[in-house]
């Protein structure tokens, strides 16, 4: 088990009736780094209402953010750029979206705008009947959330992560989704919103961990370049499916 908390008061407890107790860290910094770790920077450019939802008088709210980011533009450009990669791994993609709504909001999407994925498209989440979860899980691209796979989930043939909407800043939640592929050479992917000073900040508290706990660690930035790259990569992909296409009317 990780020895702290991802809650900062639960976390303090800890260490208080810890601190006298010595724990032994097994982790190997020259052969148990395994997944390379890419930040990916966007601008989601809210308006100043939408900012205002965002925020409550308890400062920035994850869910409200959440809520908001599922019907931007750019979130769906953003998305663009990742079906291009993820055509690019051989292997299952677990992606992170931190709300029920949202997770079904984001698959719809998906569905109409690539429906040649739409049966490799699974959700793994507590609406899902625990008959059929398995079933979710065999799927090449899972939606799910932090807390719907949890540490002790094992899902086979996975090759990627993404964390695609839904932000925190734990460490202990950091560990355990870098954990989540077993496989040497795996990816995770940590979408970091630049429009908002809270996202920028939880992508600075996670830093030392993934430059601890990754095999690389790399940052891409499409601040600038979302719109162009967003065109480029869903031509990639159209012209994949074309190649495919091609491919399985010469063999039938």
């Amino acid at each position: 088990a990780t020895p702290t908390r991802s809650s900062r008061e639960e976390k303090l407890i800890y260490k208080l009736y810890f601190k006298n107790v010595a724990y032994i860290d097994l982790f190997d910094e020259d052969n148990d780094p395994r997944t390379h770790y890419i930040a990916i920077h966007f601008k989601s450019n809210p308006t100043y209402q939408e900012r205002k939802k965002v925020y409550t008088y308890k400062g920035f709210s994850v869910m409200n953010y959440i809520n908001y980011l599922v019907y931007k533009e750019e979130y769906y450009k953003l998305l663009m750029i990742l079906i291009d990669i993820i055509d690019r791994i051989k292997g299952k993609v677990l992606i992170y979206i931190g709300i029920n709504d949202s997770i079904f909001t984001t698959r719809e999407w998906l569905i109409r705008e690539y429906p040649e994925l739409a049966n490799d498209i699974g959700v793994y989440t507590s609406m899902v009947d625990k008959k059929d979860k398995q079933e979710q899980l065999d799927k090449r691209i899972i939606l799910s959330t932090t807390k719907s796979t949890g540490a002790a989930q094992d899902i086979k043939g996975l090759q990627a992560v993404i964390v695609l909407n839904e932000p925190f800043k734990s460490e202990v939640i950091a560990r355990q989704t870098l954990g989540r592929t077993r496989a040497r050479n795996t990816y995770y992917f940590d979408i970091v919103d630049e429009s908002f000073r809270d996202t920028i900040r939880f992508y600075v508290a996670k830093k030392k961990i993934f430059s601890k706990y990754a095999l690389t660690y790399s940052d891409w930035d499409y601040t600038r370049s979302l719109d162009y790259s967003a065109a480029e990569a869903r031509e990639n992909h159209d012209k994949r499916m074309k190649r495919l296409f091609y491919v399985m009317d010469d063999f039938m």
